[in-house]
């Protein structure tokens, strides 16, 4: 049996009650936020927003972030679209780790996981075992440089590594062959 995590206790959310609850999971550039809200805009919104119905009362959004955001670029020129009212999904989730797992299980191909994103994501729900939900990251994209020091002293070797990239290139480190990380 197939158990049932979803209900429609609430058919409708006003827009400002809505909060964002994957941080910087997912990359999404700008322009694909653009084309999303052109097709808001001409299709209209075709599939209610999953929301987690907290305990003290909020409305976490698990799947949808991306039209929010899409939402949020139309308000910009057409600000009645805040005041409207919004299809939702409530899933149930008896934790904020249990939240988390959920999510990732619903997280659409309009957007890629990146290392980065997802070791912060994960700070919420660290037993969250990312492999049996099938997730792939890119893989390492360093755009700045990278500083190696010249000091070697038994075997070691010093690297200074940009913060915003440090999780990423932890990753790929660690699956040399050879290679331990202190």
């Amino acid at each position: 049996m197939i158990q049932i995590k979803c209900k429609s206790v609430k058919d409708t959310l006003l827009f400002t009650e809505l909060l964002p609850f994957q941080g910087n999971l997912k990359k999404r550039t700008d322009e694909d936020i653009k084309k999303l809200a052109a097709s808001l805009l001409e299709d209209g919104l075709i599939q209610p927003l999953s929301v987690w119905h907290t305990p003290e009362g909020l409305f976490y959004i698990l799947d949808g972030h991306a039209r929010h955001r899409a939402i949020q670029y139309i308000a910009e020129t057409q600000p009645d679209v805040l005041k409207q009212s919004f299809p939702v999904i409530l899933i149930e989730a008896n934790s904020i780790e249990d939240a988390c797992n959920l999510l990732l299980q619903t997280s659409s191909a309009y957007g890629k996981i990146t290392p980065v994103g997802l070791t912060e994501f994960l700070k919420k729900a660290p037993n969250i075992k990312v492999e049996k939900l099938g997730i792939r990251v890119k893989p390492l994209s360093i755009k700045a440089p990278i500083k190696i020091d010249t000091e070697i002293t038994h075997k070691i070797v010093k690297l200074k590594v940009p913060k915003e990239v440090v999780a990423e290139f932890i990753d790929l480190v660690s699956k040399l062959k050879g290679v331990e990380i202190l």
